[in-house]
């Protein structure tokens, strides 16, 4: 990271035109924030493993999925927004205290969604305040968080308010690696066709995740330090079939 930080140019190809290249950047919770170039296609195979992870879980395209993430609305206009083509209903994850959803909840109790969709921790302060409301959403099918840690006491809580189960997504903005969880619910698997990894132990017992990405061709990060860390892999057969790492 303190590479690309330093001269992030240095590892875009010079005689490639990216003008065709979407922009992604970090969250910044270390405090610094990576701009990465996504190629076309490394965009197009991305969406298509999130996609086939949501399938996974059940979910058919236009099914009602409630969004917590990724929305964050003018002030004064409402809190919520309806993606129509998709069938989709974004909530402010900024705004998930009892002050706002309780003006709120009538929409998306009346929207009745089959998925919700978030970070951990706005799933859970939803979860929070239906548990304390006894609000019941009876259709949730499937859960799927992504960009946080999901603590074994947070997935607990989430999936008893709920009564459904949680499928956890791991990645990066950076376009280096995915990993995911499936219908067996013990690991997230790495996605082969997206990265080939590395798990390098360090001095306190656990893993380095080292990637390289396969397709991204924009900005080609090889043997990526992602700075994330795990404590253990495994690379037995799933009960799934799936055959690939485990962590």
């Amino acid at each position: 990271k303190k590479d690309i930080l330093k001269d992030p140019c240095s590892f875009r190809p010079k005689n490639l035109k990216t003008f065709f290249s979407s922009i992604h950047h970090t969250s910044g919770v270390s405090g610094e924030i990576i701009r990465s170039d996504c190629s076309p296609k490394s965009w197009i195979l991305e969406q298509a493993a999130i996609w086939n992870h949501w399938r996974t879980a059940g979910y058919r395209f236009r099914d009602k999925m409630l969004i917590l993430r990724g929305f964050n609305p003018v002030p004064g206009r409402p809190l919520y927004k309806k993606d129509n083509f998709r069938n989709w209903l974004y909530y402010s994850p900024r705004h998930l205290d009892e002050k706002y959803l309780n003006k709120n909840i009538e929409k998306i109790f009346k929207f009745s969604p089959k998925f919700i969709r978030g970070y951990p921790s706005s799933i859970k302060q939803f979860a929070i305040y239906c548990l304390n409301k006894n609000i019941s959403l009876p259709n949730i099918k499937s859960i799927f968080t992504a960009s946080e840690t999901l603590t074994e006491d947070d997935r607990a809580l989430i999936e008893k308010v709920f009564s459904a189960k949680i499928f956890d997504h791991y990645g990066q903005a950076e376009i280096s690696c995915l990993f995911q969880e499936c219908e067996q619910h013990n690991g997230l698997h790495l996605i082969p066709y997206y990265s080939f990894v590395e798990f390098i132990p360090d001095k306190k017992g656990n893993y380095k995740i080292i990637a390289t990405n396969l397709n991204n061709k924009f900005m080609p990060l090889i043997r990526y330090d992602t700075g994330d860390l795990v404590e253990d892999f495994s690379l037995s057969k799933c009960k799934s079939g799936r055959t690939t790492a485990r962590v």
